[in-house]
This record gives structure tokens, C-alpha cells and sequence, in this order.
């Protein structure tokens, strides 16, 4: 179970970390809009 606890950990991490930057990108794109 510790075997699969930390790849489980990994993968949720980068899938959050991926959402993080395409919402943070996402932001950025509407502020150069505004601009």
C-alpha cells in the first residue's frame, strides 16, 4: 500500500499543478486582452 501511496500523491500533484498554470496562463491571456 506504501508503494502505491506515493505515485498516487505524484500524479494528483502534477495534475493539479498542470490545472494551476493552464488557469494562471488563462488569467494572463485575459489581462493582455484588457491591455
Amino acid at each position: 500500500m506504501s508503494l502505491h501511496c506515493p505515485r498516487l500523491f505524484s500524479s494528483h500533484h502534477f495534475a493539479h499543478s498542470v490545472a494551476s498554470s493552464l488557469l494562471l496562463f488563462r488569467l494572463l491571456f485575459r489581462f493582455l486582452a484588457c491591455i
